[in-house]
């Protein structure tokens, strides 16, 4: 059958897609299979690239090519603008591209093609380029992360480096197709050395028109400052790994094509993210390009019901939700380089991470290790009694915040505790073979005891050691409520998310509190010690340790 732009709204709703590309051109369906027509070969092209880009580079990447294209990937739905429908959309909380937008009415979408872009940007600053030939996935890399001090480096050196380079360099570096050529991309402002923003800007419509903010904001689901504008540019097959990041993301396709794989936050823990404080951070372990390990493959074997996929092409607006996971493949054609507009809005999920940082716990620095230890397993614990295993509130959250006694029970003790624990125990931090071989520190730590007093939902916890648990408790009880109260503050602030952004944010959260106060050194000792169990105190909330005066 053939189809049109203009039928691609209701072609949309019609899923699963044989193909989870689009084009706006007719399609052949021919034995179940949606093949692409041709325009000036350019779509063959395309199809010829993707082929090779993820079914050709090796035999035990074949199943992992009829995946993307068709058997059992779902494509993201394709609508045609509406006002207002961005914010249904942003409801769902799913990936979308929108047609005929107020974006294709940008100048840019005619004018920007090598010659026009490089009479209009004297220089780009942070260009990333590949440091060797050959190399075209991007990886993101934090020098300063706390948890390079503990890595090998020689596993995790970042790929590219930043450079910065005249116009003629970069827009030579786009066009080269040397084998030898190192792989280059761009992201930015389009700021220039002399402090000013280059004068293509003008060739974007206000983003206003598109309406990100407004509709983040009527939702609840952040919106709070500017929205931020960033150009992408890059040498046809740059890949970037796949990542998440925290904001709404609008991404408009200037020139080119890029193709993208979308995975929902629910499988961050099937795709092996890195840990909050590793130089990787907010990235995948897995291969999805060619996936030839029995790991990779088994992961991808499970999610790729979950997978969506998509090749925007000029004019498209794909919405990217907070927290979904994007790998992202450039590719050009006859039309010009792969260029596209990112437009990002802040969203609830990072104003919330946010407001965690400002949060100053009552553990003291100048304490003795243990205490340190015994009083951030004592915060976490209750904080952890808020949250289901799937991120969802517990029946004590709300008997916590509300002053019910009693405030604390088994289940709630045990069931977030676990879970979480021991997702950053074998996901974020097994999977690196951080914690492999290692066993409980003995030295100055030893086993950690939890006991919970339910009447106010104090949570103490210290080394089982002569006189250390009494003396523990003393020299804490002052600081119970305090602790509690924290927890109960940080459970109301993470309320409005949806489980799933509960869940990484508390990850990320326990990482920054554990890393805060034991130090780096000792965080992966202080997960491997973390007490999964407490005992019960029936205290009621007239018997409760006191605060101190």
């Amino acid at each position: 059958g053939y189809g049109s732009c203009a039928d691609r709204r209701e072609a949309s709703k019609q899923q699963p897609m044989q193909l989870a590309s689009h084009v706006c051109v007719a399609v052949l369906a021919i034995g179940g299979a949606l093949y692409f027509g041709a325009l000036d070969g350019v779509f063959k092209d395309l199809s010829s690239s993707l082929e090779n880009a993820i079914g050709s580079s090796s035999s035990s990447s074949s199943s992992y090519a009829e995946w993307v294209m068709g058997k059992g990937v779902s494509s993201v739905p394709i609508l045609e603008w509406e006002p207002g429908l961005l914010r249904e959309v942003m409801r769902n909380n799913t990936p979308c591209v929108f047609v005929n937008s107020p974006a294709t009415e940008w100048d840019a979408m005619q004018r920007w093609n090598l010659n026009y872009l490089r009479s209009r940007i004297s220089d780009l600053t942070l260009v990333q380029e590949s440091k060797e030939a050959g190399r075209d996935t991007y990886t993101y890399h934090v020098n300063n992360a706390p948890l390079a001090k503990l890595l090998d480096q020689k596993d995790y050196l970042p790929g590219y480096s930043s450079v910065g380079m005249t116009s003629d360099e970069f827009f030579l570096g786009l066009t080269n197709r040397s084998e030898e050529e190192r792989h280059i991309y761009y992201s930015g402002s389009l700021d220039q050395s002399d402090g000013k923003k280059s004068s293509a800007l003008l060739d974007i419509g206000d983003p206003k028109d598109l309406g990100l903010k407004k509709a983040a904001q009527e939702e609840g689901r952040g919106g709070e400052g500017s929205e931020i504008l960033y150009v992408w540019m890059a040498k046809p097959g740059v890949k970037a790994h796949a990542h998440y990041d925290h904001e709404h993301n609008l991404f408009v396709q200037i020139s080119g094509y890029k193709r993208f794989l979308l995975f929902p936050p629910s499988l961050q823990n099937e795709l092996e993210m890195y840990p909050a404080l590793h130089p990787r951070q907010g990235q995948s372990r897995l291969d999805l390009e060619n996936p030839q390990s029995p790991r990779d493959r088994h992961w991808l074997a499970k999610i790729k019901d979950q997978m969506k996929y998509i090749v925007v092409e000029p004019g498209d607006v794909l919405y990217v939700p907070p927290l979904w996971v994007h790998h992202v493949t450039a590719f050009d054609s006859t039309m010009g380089p792969p260029v596209s507009v990112s437009i990002w809005a802040s969203s609830s999920s990072k104003s919330v991470q946010e407001k965690l940082r400002q949060i100053t716990l009552p553990i003291s620095e100048k304490w003795p290790l243990y205490l340190r230890w015994g009083s951030a397993y004592g915060f976490i614990l209750t904080l952890l009694a808020t949250l289901k295993s799937n991120g969802e509130e517990s029946e004590c959250a709300s008997r916590l915040r509300e002053g019910k006694a009693p405030a604390l029970s088994r289940k709630c003790l045990e069931g977030g505790s676990i879970a979480f624990v021991d997702l950053l125990r074998k996901s974020r931090y097994g999977m690196d073979g951080l914690l492999k071989g290692k066993t409980a520190p003995s030295e100055g730590t030893r086993k950690y005891e939890c006991k919970a007093h339910t009447g106010e939902g104090f949570v103490t916890v210290a080394p089982v050691q002569e006189g250390g648990w009494e003396e523990f408790v003393s020299l804490e009880a002052e600081n119970l409520r305090a602790l509690r109260d924290a927890a109960v503050q940080i459970s109301s602030l993470i309320r409005p998310l949806n489980p799933d952004e509960r869940k990484i944010i508390i990850l990320d959260y326990i990482e920054d509190t554990l890393h805060a106060a034991v130090g780096i050194h000792n965080l992966l000792d202080s997960l491997l010690a973390f007490p999964m169990s407490c005992q019960l105190k029936n205290l009621t909330a007239t018997h409760a340790i006191p605060p101190s005066a």
